[in-house]
């Protein structure tokens, strides 16, 4: 099982920043955006080591991870799916750009689905509780970072948005406790080109739907692995993260 410390020294300095943002006078505007973020990159930093002391089920434990996440779609208001000219033609790209990215990520997708990791057997209420967290991930992200983030800063800064919201798709990325184990500079950069992506769809379309599913684009080998890893029978199920 691969081991990682439970706090690290970057998610202590990034919510010290976001909380000195939130106190200097001229991000009054954003005061609301910048607690959210707060809250969501306190979960990311703090949550992992609840789990720990309290050995809570995993399903419980992505529950109060993304929470802070989740919650903000109570605070906007979109559409879930918007069927217009434009709208259309952003999904289209959309997939075409995504594309691109997995084929950038071509020989990390294929490991991803035939390497060693693939090849561990796991067990159904294992696979749920996988399956469960990870399609709980994604939601709460495009909720968060785009149909709440991109909402509220266009309504304040316009199209700059986007970018400040695939920053802060990015950082969350960045403050993941696993970070230093599943990310290198690649995959950081296919991070931030999937948040502008998905920020832009949300952007045009105002439907928090279509970048779900771009998003389970992106995410699909990790989908299928873990469909693979259900259905094989080569060796003992094994806990990959220990909170995860």
């Amino acid at each position: 099982m691969n081991k990682q410390p439970y706090i690290f020294k970057k998610q202590i300095v990034s919510l010290c920043f976001v909380a000195i943002l939130f106190l200097i006078p001229e991000c009054k505007i954003f005061r609301e955006e910048l607690l959210m973020i707060f809250l969501a990159l306190l979960s990311i930093a703090f949550s992992p080591l609840i789990y720990k002391l309290i050995k809570m089920p995993i399903w419980l434990h992505s529950c109060i991870y993304y929470f802070p996440m989740y919650i903000a779609a109570c605070f906007v208001r979109g559409k879930l799916f918007r069927v217009d000219f434009k709208s259309v033609v952003s999904y289209i790209i959309a997939i075409i750009l995504i594309s691109f990215i997995l084929l950038w990520n071509r020989m990390e997708y294929i490991e991803a689905i035939h390497g060693f990791y693939s090849n561990i057997s796991m067990r159904p209420l294992e696979f749920a509780n996988k399956m469960f967290s990870n399609i709980l991930a994604l939601v709460s992200e495009e909720i968060f970072f785009r149909m709440y983030l991109v909402n509220r800063l266009a309504g304040k800064v316009g199209i700059c948005g986007v970018l400040i919201s695939s920053l802060a798709f990015l950082i969350a990325h960045y403050l993941n406790r696993w970070a230093n184990k599943m990310f290198n500079l690649k995959k950081y950069a296919s991070v931030f080109l999937l948040g502008i992506i998905l920020s832009i769809v949300y952007y045009i379309s105002n439907s928090i739907i279509p970048c779900i599913i771009l998003h389970l684009l992106y995410n699909s080998s990790d989908f299928i692995q873990l469909i693979k890893k259900l259905v094989i029978k080569k060796a003992d199920s094994e806990l990959l993260f220990d909170d995860y």
